[in-house]
């Protein structure tokens, strides 16, 4: 397994619901994401910014990753002036919109057009966490993680998960 890790300097957008509407001229349905344009420009902005970095940890050697990842992605959000203090020290985790999901959502995206992961439908673990920051740098923190193609599942309790892996390969099919 190879890794590579970068940070990415900005405030997170999320990639959302999507808004459709029939052009007048054509006849043809049109979908884009969902919001006003300022919002679409940040998210653009956003995704730029993410791809910009994955490129330039690409281009450190690693290449495109073709097979299965892991992304581990720890946001840094900005902390609204109306928090306590007592949170201004320390930090606090995000517990209100954006979603952990749809932040992903974006990062995923952003990676498959750096080129660094083939497809984002690759990333088969996710680990997320975000939190406010007061007065630090805004952003995220991001390790995508090459796996092998047949998980291990050494900490799962259940055996059917092992059971249903290993019994394909001892009968010589492929997964």
């Amino acid at each position: 397994m190879t890794s590579v890790q970068f940070d990415v300097v900005g405030e997170p957008k999320p990639q959302g619901s999507k808004s459709a509407f029939v052009n007048r001229k054509t006849g043809r349905a049109i979908v884009v994401d969902a919001g006003d344009a300022s919002s679409r420009q940040n998210l653009k902005a956003w995704r730029a910014a993410v791809a910009e970095k994955a490129r330039e940890a690409a281009a450190g050697g690693f290449g495109c990753i073709a097979g299965p990842v892991q992304v581990d992605v720890f946001f840094r959000l900005p902390m609204p002036a109306s928090r306590p203090k007592r949170f201004r020290l320390f930090g606090r985790w995000k517990i209100e919109a954006p979603d952990s999901d749809k932040l992903a959502r974006s990062l995923g995206d952003s990676l498959t057009e750096s080129g660094l992961i083939e497809d984002d439908a690759k990333i088969v673990v996710w680990r997320i966490a975000k939190i406010e920051v007061w007065q630090a740098w805004i952003g995220a923190t991001v390790r995508v993680t090459s796996l092998d193609l047949i998980p291990t599942f050494k900490r799962w309790s259940t055996p059917d998960y092992a059971t249903a892996v290993q019994e394909p390969l001892a009968a010589g099919l492929e997964l």
